[in-house]
């Protein structure tokens, strides 16, 4: 219910005192005559609540009775559930509420104004607020059902749907000439300015404090590095011939207390695996040994460069807080098992979309990006980048080397390490971490055998099997291959769970547990598969490629190089080829009776068999093959 004035007196007479009203700073009067103005509406407000009369006060001061009255109800009047305005309406042309119309719609018999009508008709009209902010939301949402709106279209509408719910023909807005044209106009605008307006996607976060402990943090983020790499390969003709590559992914952990690089991985391909998240997470707990810089002018700054070759202490420091972001690979199960299990960290993948919570990582790329942007090859940091690389540079192998991308990638984060930053009061990352190992308490993890903390050994429970229609050794399925082993020759294995235990970098071999705990010995894949050491991924890759194309199956591993060499001209095969090679020079192992492993070629002939290759015959090799 609207108050008068004298109604809100006589139901508070404690606002008869003008003491009792709140204060105000005269700094909110602009100028000097809106003060003077607000001086003496307060002067005319507190005479009349002190008794005087209406007509004695607007003689003095000079205004009308009847403006005093609107005065009094601008700072008394209005809704009993709403406080008074009380000082704040003394402020003159000061706008404290949106109109509303208390008084029936104006009618040709009875004109009463068109002021606050066209709110008050939304309010009123059947269903017509809703039709036209369902026809706004339309068109704003480019609805198949809409149309392209403009006020003149809309104002149609809004007259046709009055006329269909059948409303009064000499009421508002009817009896205005323009028929409220001007009111739906600026209506129309106000609506589509709203729901144009972008969503609210606040998330509020709890506050934490800071830590200064180093390792209480990390970030740990990948990015497909901005330029395009080449490698020499040798063609069929034996001649080194450049080729373009595929762009490579940098993966890098940092510490956020002291911003310093723990490690970093680069990984021949644009979609990492998890393989290469556990070659970064290795780094750590590995002591770092510098490259051999073959690239002229790049040199390491003096002293250690990365932590892990400050102290050996460094690989056993705890880890606190480890922050990926929410990629799939991120959340596999040997990256889980190696962070939360093996180095008792706990595992934070954040919230979806949100990179400023791993800001420290994201400044890391930034810093490498101002690098790789140098290079003519760089693809910018977006497609319309005006420094990306020409369309007539594209057509040729770039000058820049794999190699010397790597050297450069690892000369740039040493000298970022012992860079003094003035975030850390001119201290650098690698002083820090020095600092608090010297004179800080710091927790370490207790001394474990090597293999505890590679994480590339895993272990699995295999089955044990024996085909009986074949009479072959007992053998167990693993990765698409049968590997067999004398420790399997043994009947009550057959059928029962065991134990192996390998190295994803190089399948060629497993070991073998009974589940008693027995040792079991090596199981060996099939002699095809022995030749070269090879990962997981590459026999993944090799099996998901006979899908789709055949190579020689007496020598996969081989086979497989040479289709890449084949298909070499794409930069994702010649990426993949680099790969591969480096992969199966890793490391050999050399079988009993079988040949020295020779180096890789490109070609994919097997080398013709001479008169002078095949031994002759001799009883010794029947006790040979007994063996």
């Amino acid at each position: 219910m609207y108050l008068t004035w004298q109604q809100r007196l006589a139901e508070d007479t404690s606002l008869r005192d003008l003491a009792n009203w709140p204060g105000i700073a005269t700094y909110q009067c602009e100028s000097s005559k809106y003060r003077r103005q607000f001086l003496r509406n307060q002067q005319i407000v507190a005479r009349v609540l002190a008794g005087d009369k209406q007509s004695e006060v607007a003689n003095a001061v000079g205004v009308s009775p009847s403006w005093i009255s609107r005065l009094l109800s601008r700072c008394l009047g209005g809704e009993d559930s709403t406080p008074p305005r009380l000082t704040a309406g003394l402020i003159p042309y000061n706008h404290l509420a949106s109109g509303q119309r208390r008084s029936p719609l104006s009618s040709v018999t009875k004109p009463r104004g068109a002021r606050c009508s066209f709110s008050h008709l939304l309010t009123v009209a059947q269903g017509l607020k809703a039709y036209l902010d369902n026809e706004i939301k339309k068109d704003v949402g480019d609805d198949k059902r809409g149309q392209n709106l403009t006020p003149k279209t809309l104002h149609q509408a809004f007259i046709n749907h009055l006329i269909s719910i059948h409303w009064p023909r000499d009421t508002y807005p009817f009896t205005e000439e323009k028929r409220g044209a001007e009111s739906l106009r600026r209506y129309y605008h106000l609506m589509r300015a709203q729901l144009t307006m972008p969503k609210d996607n606040y998330c509020p976060t709890q506050p934490r404090v800071q830590t200064d402990r180093i390792f209480s943090e990390i970030e740990i983020d990948s990015q497909t590095m901005d330029v395009f790499t080449q490698a020499a390969i040798i063609d069929t003709h034996g001649n080194l011939k450049p080729v373009r590559l595929s762009r490579v992914s940098l993966y890098l952990a940092r510490d956020v207390a002291s911003k310093c690089y723990l490690g970093y991985w680069i990984a021949f391909t644009k979609h990492p695996n998890q393989d290469d998240v556990l070659a970064l997470l290795k780094q750590l707990v590995t002591p770092w040994s510098p490259m051999t810089l073959t690239t002229p002018g790049l040199t390491y700054p003096p002293g250690p460069c990365f932590p892990t070759a400050l102290d050996e202490t460094v690989c056993r420091l705890t880890l606190g807080i480890v922050k990926f972001d929410n990629a799939f690979v991120h959340s596999a199960g040997t990256v889980r098992d190696f962070v939360c299990n093996r180095l008792g960290a706990t595992l934070n993948f954040g919230l979806p979309k949100q990179p400023k919570g791993r800001h420290v990582i994201e400044q890391a790329f930034a810093r490498v990006n101002q690098i790789t942007h140098r290079f003519k090859s760089t693809t910018g940091s977006h497609p319309r980048d005006p420094i990306k690389e020409s369309q007539k540079l594209s057509k040729f192998p770039p000058l820049l080397s794999l190699k010397v991308l790597e050297e450069v990638v690892s000369v740039f984060l040493a000298e970022e390490n012992a860079r003094l930053l003035p975030q850390l009061e001119h201290h650098s990352p690698l002083d820090i971490v020095a600092n608090q190992l010297a004179n800080c308490y710091l927790l370490l993890r207790p001394r474990m055998p090597e293999n505890a903390l590679n994480p590339f050994i895993e272990e699995r429970q295999i089955r044990v099997c024996k085909t009986k229609a074949e009479q072959r050794s007992p053998y167990v399925h693993f990765e698409y291959l049968r590997y067999s082993g004398r420790g399997l020759n043994h009947a009550h294995l057959i059928g029962q769970m065991i134990l192996i235990r390998f190295d994803r970098r190089d399948i060629r071999s497993l070991h073998a547990y009974s589940s008693k705990g027995e040792d079991l010995g090596s199981l060996l894949a099939p002699r095809s598969w022995q030749r070269y050491a090879h990962s997981l991924k590459t026999r993944k890759a090799i099996f998901k490629l006979n899908q789709d194309a055949s190579f020689d199956r007496s020598d996969p591993l081989l086979g497989y190089f040479s289709y890449l060499d084949e298909h070499k001209a794409l930069p994702a095969y010649a990426l993949e080829l680099v790969r591969v090679n480096r992969e199966y020079n890793a490391g050999v192992i050399e079988l009993p009776e079988t040949p020295a492993t020779a180096e890789l070629s490109v070609s994919h002939r097997r080398p013709a068999t001479t008169k002078t290759d095949v031994p002759a015959w001799s009883s010794t090799m029947v006790c040979r093959r007994r063996r």
